[in-house]
């Protein structure tokens, strides 16, 4: 066992003992020094968890752009998203969803052996997980909600980047999903202020909640009558 994991242990056990200690302790009675730590530990913890969840949120945006931009450079998963823009349709959120947290789960095997032996004991892991899995599925509805109605988006008003690079066929630019930050920062972000031009207006805008959660938003049949140009 190492240190960190023996360490982890002690700390349990101490935790029992304060509480313990705490309940036979008169009412007024100010608290030990072991009680006080205790409470030390206890705020770190919830530090911890508080850092891990925006941390895994972040990790999850940046590994979305970079997962795409990597498909438009060739490489196993390159030909069906290929596929994915000649058809220009999103498959449902869910299925979005399943998706995505096959790289949130990449990520924590590879974090939580090295989270566990040499820094919080898994902690920062668990929680930087929680807002992995957070971010995989608010990143698989923006992605379905932009492939049915990009409005949903207010965030990315001025070019809500996943609905242009689909719609323009752009293969070196807006390759963020949910955010147009790593865009931002890697200069590869395209404003398009004619972007509402493209929208569909033979139907009513969608509320949050309406857009295709379990099926695809449209057949392959209906998909191959209204397909863009060739993606390349």
């Amino acid at each position: 066992m190492t240190g960190n994991a023996t360490a982890r242990m002690l700390l349990a056990a101490d935790r029992e003992e304060v509480t313990a200690n705490r309940k036979a302790r008169p009412a007024g009675q100010m608290p030990t020094s072991a009680a006080r730590a205790e409470d030390w530990n206890v705020m770190q913890d919830w530090g911890i968890a508080l850092i891990g969840v925006p941390l895994g949120f972040t990790v999850g945006t940046l590994g979305e752009y970079w997962i795409h931009r990597g498909m438009h450079k060739g490489g196993v998963l390159a030909g069906g998203h290929g596929e994915h823009h000649r058809e220009g349709w999103g498959q449902g959120a869910f299925k979005e969803f399943r998706d995505y947290t096959l790289g949130t789960g990449i990520a924590l095997l590879i974090g939580l052996p090295i989270d566990v032996f040499f820094l919080t004991g898994g902690m920062l892991a668990g929680s930087a997980a929680f807002g992995g899995l957070l971010h995989a599925f608010f990143a698989a509805w923006c992605h379905q909600a932009q492939h049915e109605d990009p409005r949903l988006l207010p965030w990315m008003a001025a070019t809500p980047v996943h609905f242009v690079h689909h719609k323009r066929q752009q293969a070196r630019h807006n390759f963020g999903i949910s955010v147009d930050w790593w865009d931002r920062v890697f200069r590869t972000y395209k404003v398009d202020s004619d972007w509402r031009g493209l929208v569909r207006v033979d139907r009513a805008r969608l509320r949050p909640w309406q857009i295709h959660w379990f099926t695809p938003n449209t057949d392959k049949r209906s998909a191959a009558r209204h397909r863009l140009q060739e993606w390349s």
